[in-house]
Formats: structure tokens, C-alpha cells, sequence
């Protein structure tokens, strides 16, 4: 915003230094000066709310490849790191469709804890999603309305899903997945919508690029060259929750993420 701004401010005491020194040029050069702050303001309150929709311009398809790795999840603190968990992610680039799968294996429970998610490889729009582990089953399939079940395990419940969207969505299980693949760049920021089911609530929710930086990640296997991707969602009822993500400038793979909520951190650490 600053360097969007302060130029017009510069140049306005520029022009009064070689201008001749009456009310009527000054207030002319004033209110120049003001309608081009104003529209300078306008373009970035545009830009930061930018809102995505599966579409072939709200991503960078040529990041989309094949691929399979592992990350250890850890709470953190003090100094101190925790292992929770093992999560394996598998993607798969077809012809039509890309194919999400994630395997959770919690340390505290060797069942593991899987979620396959399918999208229009062109768009990005979802096509289903299925997740299950020990507590509950569900799975939907997506489109205007979205139809599925919810199966708690714990309460012995199984309830049918139909939920009417009346604005274009992602699918909650592919969003992080779609940060990798955005048009990263210095200050890039935008809105996107997902569709998230929980039990005491479900339909249209927003998980919103809040910053991009560029920064440097430590790997075994040396230093990379990282974007660094502050997001905000609404699926944690924690308003002050971010992740950090750290993805790599040449490739888009992720190296890290780090979890802020209230009184806890986390971190998943690719191995």
C-alpha cells in the first residue's frame, strides 16, 4: 500500500517546488494528487479481495504433477517437539480428474485416518470426497447440491447430506493442496471459497491468503528458495488460527507448515 501511495504524496511536493506558488494551482495539484491516491486505494482494496472460483484462471495447472511423500506432524512447546502423527499424501494427475489421497497415522492410534478427495483437473471443481477413521465415516458428491452421509462411529448416528450452494466452491480437503498451486507472487492475497462438513455446521465457508513472503527453508538436502503463505481458515472456530506454509519457488513442493491457534502451535515437517 505504501509504495502505492507515498509516490503521489512525493510528486505533489515535487510539482508545488516548480510551480508557481498561488492558491488556485496548489489547490488544483492537491486534488489531482487526491483522486490518484484514491484510485491507487481502490486497486489494492480490489486486489486483496480477490475471490476465486474453480475456473482455469484462479490456478497455475503446470504445478499440478504426480506425486507421493510423507511429513511428521509435531506440537510444539517451548522448546520442545512433540510427534503426533505421520501423514502420507498421494497425488494423482489424470487425463479428467486429479486425485488427492491422505493417510493419517495418529501415534496415539495405529488405525489410520484416510481421505480421498477428486477434482476436475481443468478447474479444480470437486467431484467427491470420502474420509475415514476410527470415529466417523463420511462422503459426498459435489454440485449445486451436495449429497453424502455422515456416520459417527462414537454415537452410533448416520446422518443424510444435502446441502444447496448458491455460489461456486472448492472442496475443503483439496484447498491446501490448491495454495500450492496458485499464482504465487510478492503481496498476493485472495479469498477462497470451500465447502466443509461438520456436524453442528456445514455449507459455504472461506479460507483466505492473508500474506505471501519470500523467505528460505532448510532442507536435509540443503537451502531452498521458499514462498511464504500465511492462510487463515474459518474451519477452526479459532479466529486468531493461521498456518504457515512454506513452499518451495521451484517446484511448489511443500516443505512446511506451521499451525498457530490460540495457546497451541504445530508443525508438519516434510521428511
Amino acid at each position: 500500500m505504501c509504495l502505492k501511495v507515498i509516490p503521489g504524496i512525493a510528486i505533489l511536493f515535487l510539482e508545488i517546488k516548480k510551480t508557481s506558488f498561488t492558491k488556485k494551482n496548489i489547490m488544483k495539484l492537491f486534488l489531482k494528487t487526491v483522486a490518484s491516491v484514491i484510485v491507487a486505494f481502490a486497486g489494492i482494496s480490489t486486489y486483496a479481495q480477490t475471490k476465486l472460483e474453480p475456473g482455469k484462471n484462479s490456478f497455475e495447472a503446470k504445478w499440478i504433477v504426480d506425486e507421493q511423500y510423507n511429513m511428521k506432524w509435531y506440537a510444539v512447546k517451548d522448546t520442545m517437539k512433540i510427534e503426533v502423527a505421520t501423514i502420507g499424501t498421494n497425488v494423482v494427475k489424470g487425463k479428467k480428474n486429479v486425485t488427492i489421497v491422505t493417510e493419517v497415522k495418529m501415534k496415539s492410534n495405529p488405525a489410520p485416518w484416510i481421505d480421498s478427495a477428486v477434482a476436475d483437473i481443468t478447474t479444480l471443481e470437486p467431484i467427491m470426497h470420502s474420509s475415514y477413521n476410527p470415529q466417523r465415516d463420511m462422503g459426498f458428491r459435489f454440485g449445486k447440491i451436495v449429497k453424502g452421509f455422515y456416520n459417527d462411529k462414537i454415537k452410533k448416528t448416520n446422518t443424510v447430506v444435502s446441502d444447496t450452494m448458491a455460489a461456486p466452491y472448492f472442496d475443503s480437503n483439496i484447498y491446501p493442496a490448491l495454495v500450492r498451486w496458485l499464482p504465487l507472487s510478492e503481496g498476493y492475497t485472495c479469498n477462497i471459497p470451500i465447502y466443509d462438513y461438520r456436524p453442528d455446521k456445514s455449507g459455504l465457508i472461506y479460507a483466505y491468503v492473508k500474506k505471501v513472503e519470500s523467505g528460505t527453508y532448510t532442507a536435509k538436502d540443503g537451502r531452498h528458495k521458499v514462498w511464504l503463505v500465511t492462510v487463515h481458515d474459518e474451519i477452526s472456530n479459532d479466529a486468531g488460527s493461521y498456518s504457515v506454509f512454506s513452499i518451495d519457488k521451484a517446484d511448489r513442493k511443500l516443505w512446511q507448515q506451521e499451525i498457530v491457534m490460540t495457546g497451541r502451535k504445530m508443525v508438519i515437517v516434510r521428511e
